[in-house]
């Protein structure tokens, strides 16, 4: 193909891009000449912080398990991060502290970890729990 057939094919598309091209160049470089940066933080990495104090410790067993248990301390503190949005969306009635004796047989006394569990149509970053460990005792029920 000669070069006059390589401009002039399609030639009012390539004229289009090229004065996009030279608009977009050209804003941009107005912007800079006017001094603008963009902000640091946007709405999708903009992070807080957000704790719940006082949240029960709740205990999972199996429905076959009629034992009874005590768990120390009771109440936790939980500390999520994550957007703004997501926090205002979230209450402390939707978050959960649990502690899982579903596949233990058996427990007197046992320390166990806290599992956290939010809403799935939330996104948070982190969660943090303090402590992160429990007691878990035995008080009464039949012996397994």
């Amino acid at each position: 193909m000669a070069l006059p057939d390589l401009i002039l094919n399609n030639f009012r598309s390539k004229a289009g891009a090229l004065t996009m091209a030279m608009f977009v160049w050209f804003l941009i470089q107005f912007a800079i000449s006017r001094g603008y940066r963009p902000p640091r933080e946007t709405p999708l990495t903009d992070t807080r912080d957000h704790t719940f104090t006082d949240v029960p410790v709740l205990v999972l067993c199996t429905p076959e398990n009629s034992q009874v248990f005590r768990v120390t301390p009771a109440k936790v503190e939980i500390t999520v991060r994550g957007t703004p949005l997501a926090l205002n969306q979230l209450s402390k009635d939707e978050i959960r502290a649990l502690v899982d004796l579903a596949d233990t047989t058996n427990v007197v006394s046992e320390v166990k970890d806290i599992l956290v569990r939010s809403p799935h149509h939330i996104a948070l970053t982190s969660i943090t729990v303090k402590p992160a460990q429990v007691q878990v005792e035995r008080t009464n029920g039949p012996q397994p």
